[in-house]
C-alpha cells in the first residue's frame, strides 16, 4: 500500500504529504485535464516528451485512455546523447579522448543557455541543429505511427520537459501548456482537488 506519510522533493521544492488513498493514473492525463477548457470536443492525441521515455495516448472526450503506451522512441535523453557526441561539445568537455561527456552538464545547458566556455552563439547553433534533427525524428515517427490518427482526432497535445525545446516548431493547431515540464503534475493535482471538493472522490 502507498498509504502513509512522505517527505518528497519535486522540482527543487520539499513537500511533506500524507497519502490516504492511491488512484493509479497515467501522469500525462494531467495535461489533458489542465487544457480541457481549450479542447475541441472529440478525441485527443497526447505526447509527453520526458527525459527517459515518451508517453503517447489517445484520449476520448471524457478523459478516458482509448489506446497508447510509453516508449523510448525519442526521449530528451536521446537528444542529450546526440549533443554529447557533437565534435565541438565533446572537444570542450573531454580534453582526454578516453573521457565521456557529462550529460548532466548538457541537460543544465539546455535550460541555462550556456555550457563550458563555448561562446553563447556557438552553443545556440549547436543546440538548435540537434533540436532540428530531433524534431525531424519526432515528425517522422508521428507520420509513421499515427498518420491516420492525426487526421481523425480533434486535438493534438504536446507536453513534458522536451516540449519546451520544440514549442516554436509545433504546428499552430497543436496545443502545449505553459511550463510543460510540470503540467501533468499540476493538472492532475487540480483535477483531483476539484473532485475531492465536489465530493466525487471520497476517502474511507
Amino acid at each position: 500500500s502507498l498509504a502513509g506519510q512522505y517527505d518528497v522533493t519535486r522540482n527543487g521544492d520539499r513537500i511533506r504529504c500524507r497519502v490516504v488513498k492511491a488512484i493509479p493514473e497515467a501522469e500525462s492525463l494531467g495535461t489533458w485535464h489542465l487544457l480541457r477548457d481549450q479542447l475541441i470536443d472529440g478525441d485527443t492525441l497526447l505526447f509527453d516528451l520526458g527525459n527517459g521515455t515518451t508517453e503517447e495516448w489517445v484520449i476520448d472526450r471524457n478523459g478516458e485512455i482509448i489506446d497508447g503506451n510509453a516508449t523510448d522512441s525519442f526521449p530528451v535523453s536521446g537528444l542529450v546523447g546526440a549533443i554529447a557526441k557533437d565534435p565541438l561539445i565533446r572537444g570542450k568537455l573531454c580534453p582526454l579522448a578516453e573521457q565521456s561527456p557529462n550529460t548532466d552538464l548538457i541537460v543544465r545547458a539546455l535550460r541555462s543557455g550556456s555550457i563550458a566556455d563555448i561562446p553563447l552563439e556557438r552553443w545556440e547553433a549547436v543546440k538548435q541543429q540537434h533540436i532540428d534533427e530531433w524534431w525531424t525524428q519526432i515528425k517522422s515517427y508521428l507520420l509513421k505511427a499515427h498518420g491516420s490518427t492525426l487526421q481523425s482526432v480533434a486535438n493534438v497535445i504536446f507536453t513534458g520537459g522536451g516540449t519546451e525545446l520544440i514549442r516554436n516548431r509545433l504546428p499552430k493547431q497543436f496545443l502545449s501548456p505553459e511550463q510543460p515540464q510540470s503540467a501533468s503534475v499540476r493538472g492532475m493535482y487540480a483535477h483531483y482537488h476539484s473532485q475531492i471538493a465536489s465530493g466525487v472522490v471520497k476517502f474511507g
